[in-house]
């Protein structure tokens, strides 16, 4: 037998053919018992949520993994059952769960590091990671699920708003093109974008955001922004990763000379801990999937410019030293990505795509 929801992949030809000849018998759930369908959506957001943090190759193995998770969920305590896990309703006992309670994620949802499972010794140790995680997860569900049904129950029935300043989080639907790239469903993908900050206010139900990570630009109507709750405590004002995380040789940022100028692209060439060097590169094609970002060089005395992928004869970098006390006001992105013919890659088109017209094109 065959339980499952209206969804409609459950519906179709395809699988109407299969269960008919493997002798499958079909239901699905109804609407007269609410209360039953909503307690199994808690669990399919839970699933959902662990979902969302495995690294793309295990996601395509994910069954090697539902009994970790599982396990996590059946041994969390949830409010529903009175504080209590559904194991030790079950079974009378608590379950023996070495990971419980486990050490808190700084974030819940973050995706759990890349192991190279050949090797014996990582491949235990990402067993101790994954069910460590799941068990965070499972708590931290538990206590996400309570305090929205108290939010639930306490709306006053005043219309939501925000205001210049305020931290919120943004809804950013994948793309086709990353659902086929990751063989993900939508709602595995990570769709809300945090922590952002709104920087304006465009009417009583639309506004505009800034994504504090990447600098990225976003404007969204009102059902589309949610609050933005921090699952741990929050750093301290002064702290900013975007900034103040180390920045290394070979990497590639996009920043202005003037905080009211345009911005370029540059290869991080030497750090030290006031400044930075940086190697400019250039296009001179304004469509961004297509541009091809080379280095930059110069003839000194001159303002002859060459964009070439060797060292043109009597020519020197074009290059420049950044202030990093600066970069609050002169950096646009970090960590930007290249193809192997010169061209971004699409995450970092997506990056840049708000600032695009502010690009200096060679």
């Amino acid at each position: 037998m065959l339980h499952s929801d209206a969804a409609q992949e459950f519906l179709s030809e395809a699988l109407e053919l299969l269960t008919t000849a493997a002798q499958i018998e079909t239901t699905t759930t109804l609407g007269h018992n609410a209360a039953g369908n909503s307690l199994v959506e808690v669990f399919w957001r839970y699933w959902n949520r662990c979902m969302r943090i495995l690294p793309d190759d295990l996601y395509l193995k994910w069954p090697e993994l539902a009994s970790r998770i599982c396990f996590a969920y059946n041994s969390a305590p949830h409010s529903a059952l009175g504080d209590v896990s559904p194991f030790e309703i079950y079974h009378g006992v608590p379950a023996r769960n070495p990971f419980a309670p486990a050490i808190p994620l700084a974030n819940p949802d973050a995706p759990m590091p890349q192991f190279h499972l050949g090797d014996p010794v990582a491949c235990a140790e990402a067993v101790k990671t994954s069910a460590a995680a799941f068990t965070s997860m499972a708590n931290a569900h538990s206590d996400f699920e309570r305090r929205t049904a108290a939010d639930r129950l306490n709306e006053t029935g005043r219309p939501r708003t925000y205001e210049v300043g305020q931290r919120v989080k943004v809804y950013v639907p994948p793309t086709h093109e990353q659902m086929l790239a990751t063989g993900r469903r939508a709602k595995h993908s990570l769709a809300w974008r945090s922590p952002c900050e709104v920087i304006e206010k465009l009417s009583d139900a639309t506004f505009a955001m800034r994504e504090l990570a990447t600098r990225r630009r976003f404007e969204r109507a009102l059902v589309n922004v949610l609050p933005y709750n921090a699952s741990s405590a929050p750093a301290p004002p002064s702290f900013d990763p975007f900034y103040s995380a180390p920045f290394f040789n070979d990497e590639f940022i996009a920043v202005r000379d003037e905080p009211d100028g345009p911005f370029y692209v540059a290869k991080v060439t030497a750090v030290t801990e006031a400044t930075i060097a940086v190697h400019y590169y250039g296009s001179t094609n304004p469509d961004i999937s297509r541009a091809k970002f080379l280095p930059c060089w110069h003839m000194p005395g001159s303002d002859l410019m060459r964009r070439s992928t060797l060292n043109p004869a009597n020519m020197i970098p074009y290059s420049g030293s950044l202030d990093i006390n600066s970069l609050d006001v002169l950096l646009v992105a970090r960590g930007l990505l290249f193809t192997t013919t010169a061209k971004l890659r699409v995450k970092s088109q997506r990056i840049l795509a708000p600032q695009l017209e502010e690009l200096f094109l060679f």
